[in-house]
């Protein structure tokens, strides 16, 4: 068992069941484990921002963690771009909820 294969079997081990990934040449032993572990599911992704929202919307959808692998450099910035606008999405949409709980909802009334 190389590293690769150790970190997917810690992942699998932690409830982690899906991969997104992004991979380039580097990561080629971690994609190999990820073929190789039958209880891991990887779902290959064609830009990092996808990756991370898919990562994020399953979480949220399955209430499961998921990992993603991305390239090393301008990849990884990319989907921390990503991750930080849906955690900034995320924000505005509880402070829309708490807003919204505070203030009395008038009722309308139809008119016939």
């Amino acid at each position: 068992m190389n590293g690769a294969e150790s970190l997917v079997r810690t992942l699998v081990a932690s409830g982690v069941e899906v991969c997104f990934a992004n991979p380039g040449t580097s990561e080629l032993h971690f994609v190999a484990a990820l073929d190789k572990i039958s209880d891991m599911r990887a779902i290959l992704c064609l830009f990092e921002g996808v990756v991370t929202g898919a990562a994020d919307g399953y979480g949220r959808m399955a209430e499961k963690p998921a990992c993603t692998l991305l390239h090393l450099g301008p990849g990884l910035a990319n989907g921390l771009v990503a991750a930080r606008d849906q955690a900034i999405v995320e924000l505005r949409r509880e402070k829309l909820q708490k807003e919204t709980a505070e203030k009395p909802h008038k009722v309308a009334r139809v008119r016939r």
